[in-house]
């Protein structure tokens, strides 16, 4: 679980710092303030600058047991599919009723679990960066599987919570779209990350960047 939230950090840490010349070797480092411990979050449940957020594709998991306090968002409202595939963003003005209705603001962190591969936490936390507040949002270490190890208090209930205005501040420059396919694949200053389903041989990748180099990691 952790090799898993460790791969998709890396990669929307160079999607936020892409790797150049100029800051290779020049000591960027990564923001810690990315992952929490339970230990952490379970000192801090229930403060009101602090928002929980469940991700998941349905409810099942939220019902049977979610951390207290948490707010349940389906998956389907922070991916959309085109041409069959779950993988695009919701447009800025859906996004921001979303997080409106969540009760999630301006202001405080948010706190972000789900699947146990991770990736429904690791989305959002990227689409909060996209929408100007990723420096507020954190990814559970271990999840809902760590919290339940640790024998810490879950709900069934759905808390109370009010919408709360929240202001979008989007950065297009994070987001890639076809038309740079061509235009970056033979530029150095960007690598090209693929999180695939089980390790692939090198001459077996569907995709190689066309000459760039390919990132690869487990899903």
């Amino acid at each position: 679980m952790r090799v898993r939230v460790f791969l998709f950090l890396l990669a929307l840490f160079l999607t936020l710092h892409p790797l150049s010349r100029d800051t290779q070797g020049a000591g960027v480092k990564p923001r810690r303030e990315m992952l929490v411990s339970s230990a952490w979050l379970a000192k801090r449940i229930g403060r009101p600058d602090l928002t929980i957020l469940h991700i998941a594709p349905d409810r099942q998991s939220y019902d049977q047991g979610h951390l207290p306090g948490a707010r349940f968002v389906p998956l389907s409202e922070i991916i959309i599919a085109r041409d069959g595939l779950p993988n695009e963003l919701p447009a800025v003005a859906e996004l921001q009723k979303l997080f409106t209705r969540l009760g999630v603001g301006n202001a405080g962190r948010i706190i972000l679990y789900g699947e146990p591969n991770a990736l429904s936490a690791t989305r959002t936390l990227f689409t909060l960066t996209y929408l100007g507040h990723g420096a507020r949002g954190a990814i559970l270490d271990g999840g809902l599987e760590s919290w339940k190890a640790e024998n810490r208090p879950l709900e069934k209930e759905s808390p109370n919570f009010s919408p709360a205005t929240f202001t979008p501040r989007p950065n297009p420059g994070l987001l890639a779209g076809r038309q740079h396919r061509g235009s970056r694949c033979h530029n150095h200053r960007f690598a090209v990350c693929g999180c695939l389903r089980g390790f692939r041989r090198e001459e077996d990748r569907p995709y190689s960047g066309r000459g760039q180099p390919l990132l690869d990691g487990p899903f």
